[in-house]
């Protein structure tokens, strides 16, 4: 299934937007690219809602290059995916870069202790001031003594 004709029609089509909700659309990994693309150079998303779409650690990575220059997004959801914990260091590493992200949903993804471990370290000097991590395969003590 192929939802982007190409990346400069989603990059035009990102340029205005302050929300958008994509989520159960199975963008994949290669969806999530062109998104990636488009965070890269728009002033204007505040809300974007991944969920639900399939997204595992490639694009997991693919969105953290995206978010390591946006300056507006402030609210992420990427619950339901497929991201692991090499998906959630390349969220944590961009978390300690990204400026403007506060909220950040995690929740129902596979990420494990090690995931946690890297998401908790990025967070410690990101803005982000609610984190979703639901249903996780981590106890949710993990988070809970990093972070403490």
């Amino acid at each position: 299934m192929k939802v982007f004709s190409n990346e400069a029609h989603v990059i035009t089509l990102l340029m205005s937007l302050t929300l958008l909700r994509l989520q159960t659309n199975q963008i994949g990994d290669s969806g999530a690219q062109y998104l990636a693309d488009a965070l890269k150079v728009n002033k204007s998303l505040q809300n974007l809602q991944l969920q639900y779409n399939k997204i595992g650690d490639n694009g997991a990575q693919y969105l953290a290059d995206g978010l390591k220059v946006n300056k507006a997004l402030t609210f992420l959801r990427l619950d339901q995916n497929q991201i692991g914990d090499t998906g959630a260091k390349h969220l944590a590493d961009a978390l300690t870069l990204n400026k403007s992200l506060t909220y950040l949903d995690l929740g129902n993804n596979k990420i494990g202790d090690n995931g946690a471990q890297h998401i908790a370290e990025g967070l410690k000097v990101s803005k982000v001031n609610y984190i979703v991590t639901y249903s996780q395969e981590v106890a949710s003590s993990t988070f809970t003594n990093i972070l403490s």
